[in-house]
């Protein structure tokens, strides 16, 4: 008896360490759009945006939100955080310039953060 908890016990948490080193996918932008407008914005985001170098373990988020009366609110959170909101018209040309508000608001706040993180490591040089 003794032996046969000792082995579950083993066995449970060998499970526990093998799920904790599972890869973890970053660097992707995901599709939460419903309607064509929004996947149109979609797939120009993605074909038009590259990751900062160093920025490369970040998820990028655009969600669509749909309301018959005032149309498409899109949003984009980079790692749960809101970074840009507009909302869209289904027109190709409106969908092309708000692609490259998207991107300049993105690629602000990974200078943004960026930032942060070189400002952080020089206030820790002094401890």
């Amino acid at each position: 008896m003794k032996i046969s908890l000792f082995l579950f016990l083993f066995l449970l948490a060998f499970s526990v360490s093998l799920r904790a080193q599972e890869p973890v996918l970053t660097g992707l932008i995901f599709d939460q759009t419903k309607t064509k407008a929004g996947r149109d914005f979609y797939e120009a985001f993605s074909l038009s945006f590259e990751f900062p170098s160093g920025m490369e373990d970040k998820n990028i988020v655009i969600v669509e939100l749909t309301d018959p009366r005032w149309g498409s609110q899109l949003q984009i959170y980079v790692e749960d955080i809101l970074v840009y909101a507009t909302m869209l018209k289904p027109r190709l040309e409106d969908i092309e310039e708000k692609v490259d508000e998207a991107i300049n608001a993105v690629l602000r706040y990974f200078i943004w953060q960026a930032e942060k993180e070189r400002a952080l490591q020089e206030e820790l040089k002094f401890f």
